[in-house]
């Protein structure tokens, strides 16, 4: 496929969703599912299609879980409706772990399920109460191509759509309501708004959107994030005496958790896994910064 045809998210990239769906591997795919819905599952992907504006699945009428992976002005969706049976009670209202299992799948989704030359620049994921609404809103660019991924756990069945163009990725995900006393005035014409409606959706940069415009502009200070498997200290002339073939040993465990550095600093410990064809790490623990202690006294 020719460069121009790969810059933008149109119905034309069908094949090469299947094909990286497919040469990357549907166990893949299955296997990040999995820990998001709590149980095994098996995927086959199906033939690239389209949905005309009207001729949508019935439960796209209704909640659902909703991944956004950016590319450019645009993004592709996957879309896994309740009506499914297939999703955990917890995604309703994720802790901040939750909250991480989900930006997870779509970090891992955006890997695995789109074209190397359109790798996202960002995700989001959400519980949204109205799917077709959510199009509708993220201004879907009908018809709709999609890719079904059908789905087993266990003795249920469901249908995961990854479709695309959506042209309003801010539009997706449905809005925080207001909490009282922050100006929504309740009325006994209006109902109480329901609280288990909305669902925070991960997004790092709306977490930050109530700093002041100077810290802000920390924030897009790039840094060095790397893994370390060990370390250890040798004397000058054993380094200088390294040479190929030869073995060092490190007082760690095999099963002991790597560590995730952003400069000389430790951050998070986690589990090296792969996705698709890369080496990525699964975080399972944050690392608190380490306190110190001044004496103050005469």
């Amino acid at each position: 496929m020719d460069a121009g045809r790969m810059s933008q998210l149109t119905p034309d990239i069908a094949a090469d969703v299947v094909a990286a769906a497919c040469t990357k591997g549907a166990g893949e795919i299955a296997e990040a599912l999995s820990r998001v819905l709590d149980a095994p599952a098996t995927v086959e992907v199906g033939s690239a299609t389209t949905f005309a504006e009207g001729d949508v699945p019935a439960d796209w009428n209704g909640p659902g879980l909703l991944i956004a992976m950016i590319v450019g002005e645009q993004s592709a969706v996957a879309i896994l409706s309740e009506g499914s049976g297939l999703l955990p009670e917890w995604y309703k209202n994720p802790d901040p772990t939750g909250e991480s299992r989900l930006m997870t799948l779509a970090q891992e989704f955006g890997m695995l399920l789109l074209p190397e030359a359109l790798m996202p620049s960002d995700s989001k994921a959400g519980r949204v109460a109205n799917v077709g609404q959510s199009l509708a809103r993220g201004a879907a660019n009908w018809p709709l191509a999609h890719v079904p991924l059908a789905i087993q756990v266990g003795d249920k069945q469901g249908v995961l759509y990854v479709a695309w163009p959506i042209g309003k990725t801010t539009e997706l995900f449905d809005a925080p309501a207001e909490a009282p006393g922050n100006g929504a005035a309740t009325t006994a014409d209006s109902p109480p708004q329901d609280e288990a409606s909305y669902v925070p959706v991960f997004d790092g940069e709306d977490r930050f959107g109530a700093l002041p415009a100077y810290a802000r502009s920390l924030l897009r200070i790039d840094l060095t994030v790397r893994v370390a498997l060990a370390h250890k200290r040798q004397r000058s002339d054993d380094i200088l005496g390294l040479g190929p073939g030869q073995i060092i040993q490190f007082n760690k465990s095999c099963d002991e958790m790597l560590d995730l550095m952003v400069g000389h600093q430790k951050v998070a410990k986690g589990e090296a896994v792969k996705v698709g064809d890369k080496f990525g790490l699964r975080i399972t623990s944050i690392v608190l910064p380490e306190e110190r202690f001044h004496n103050v006294g005469p």
